[in-house]
């Protein structure tokens, strides 16, 4: 397999920058929760089943970002397929000696 364009996988470092950037996101966001007063209701509000399942659509759109970065790059491969090439001819006589009626079949 060849690359088209190899360096567009310079790109790709970018991607744990876009994971310390939700990181970071996470942790400001947490820092200004505990801001509020009550904080029984932040822990009451924080106590979901959900905590796992928050990150998948993060991780699922990182995982794509990777993919259309490694698209980019525009991977190519060469395949040898079987194939079978046969000519065939078609020839029609349409001389005066084919209308002829003297042999059978006519």
């Amino acid at each position: 397999m060849k690359l088209v364009w190899p360096q567009m996988l310079w790109l790709l470092l970018s991607l744990p920058a876009l994971a310390g950037l939700y990181v970071w996101l996470l942790r400001r966001k947490k820092r200004a929760l505990l801001q509020h007063s009550s904080l029984a209701l932040i822990r009451e509000a924080l106590a979901g089943s959900q905590q796992g399942r928050r990150h998948l659509p993060p991780l699922l759109f990182l995982f794509a970002i990777g993919l259309m970065i490694a698209a980019v790059s525009r991977p190519t491969a060469i395949l040898t397929l079987p194939a079978q090439h046969e000519t065939i001819v078609l020839a029609m006589d349409v001389s005066g000696s084919m209308r002829a009626v003297d042999v059978q079949p006519n």
